[in-house]
C-alpha cells in the first residue's frame, strides 16, 4: 500500500506520495544506475477526448496523459535531489 494525497487541481490530477512513511515505490534495475523513489503521479485530462495529452504519438492526442516523477534514492539523504521525468 502507498500512502498520499490524491488532489484535482480543475486540469489534472496529481497524487503526492507521502515519502516520509518507510514504504516507498522504488524503481531500479535495467538500465537504471540509481535506485529512484517515486515523488508523485500527475494525470493531464482534456475537455474532450481528443485533447487531454501534452504530447503526440505519429501525431495523435490521447485523452489523457500520466506522468510520474521520481528522485533518486541514494542523493535524497544528502538533500541533493535529482529530479528525472
Amino acid at each position: 500500500m502507498v500512502n498520499g494525497v490524491l488532489t484535482n487541481t480543475g486540469h489534472s490530477v496529481l497524487f503526492r506520495v507521502d515519502n516520509t512513511t518507510r514504504q516507498h515505490v522504488n524503481f531500479t534495475g535495467g538500465p537504471l544506475s540509481y535506485k529512484y523513489q517515486l515523488h508523485h503521479i500527475h494525470i493531464h485530462y482534456g475537455l474532450d477526448d481528443g485533447m487531454g495529452s501534452e504530447h503526440t504519438i505519429n501525431g495523435h492526442t490521447f485523452p489523457a496523459e500520466m506522468k510520474n516523477l521520481k528522485v533518486i534514492s541514494d542523493f535524497r539523504e544528502t538533500h541533493s535531489i535529482i529530479y528525472m521525468r
